[in-house]
């Protein structure tokens, strides 16, 4: 039985230097082309993680929800253009209860631990919301998506799937007045 290994291990040399008769070599591959790898995000500070963390745990004991924190990324201010501030960032997704919506209960969270409300970073339809909250030097923009119906048939009936995004970074000057 000692012949077998030995035997395997000429096959596979033979394969891998291209010396196997049957099996013409492989051309040269072609050399990828450089690029510029884009620098990886930074981390946020770990007071702003902490509060992704109590985020995150808040919708974990949301039933129907897929939690899963996410990579950190930038944070863009609406009047200050360009963001450069690193975020933690949580995503649920799942489907609202009949009586229960996750959404509800993470904003009625924040506020009960004193978070103000930015109307900087507010908006509101039937499909979904963004709002923007603010504490001890931390903003946080919490967005919900959902499928809001179509008025226009009365007979569709509305998916119950929720998403639910968070990004939490240093608050900055524009996070708290609009700009120019």
């Amino acid at each position: 039985m000692r012949v077998w290994p030995g035997a395997l291990g000429l096959a596979v040399g033979a394969v891998v230097c291209g010396c196997h008769r049957d099996v013409p070599p492989r051309p040269p591959a072609e050399e990828p082309a450089t690029t510029a790898a884009a620098p990886a995000p930074r981390a946020p500070p770990r007071e702003i993680d902490s509060v992704c963390a109590a985020v995150e745990g808040v919708l974990r004991h949301a039933p129907l929800l897929r939690v899963e924190r996410l990579p950190p990324a930038p944070l863009d201010s609406a009047a200050s253009g360009g963001g450069d501030r690193p975020s933690c960032r949580v995503a649920a997704y799942g489907r609202s209860g009949r009586d229960y919506t996750p959404l509800d209960s993470l904003l009625g969270w924040l506020r009960a631990q004193g978070w103000d409300d930015l109307t900087v970073f507010s908006a509101d339809g039937p499909d979904g919301t963004v709002q923007g909250h603010r504490r001890n030097g931390v903003t946080c923009i919490v967005e919900g998506r959902w499928d809001g119906g179509d008025d226009s048939d009365p007979a569709y009936v509305p998916s119950d799937t929720l998403e639910i995004r968070v990004a939490c970074a240093r608050t900055v000057p524009a996070d708290t007045a609009l700009g120019p």
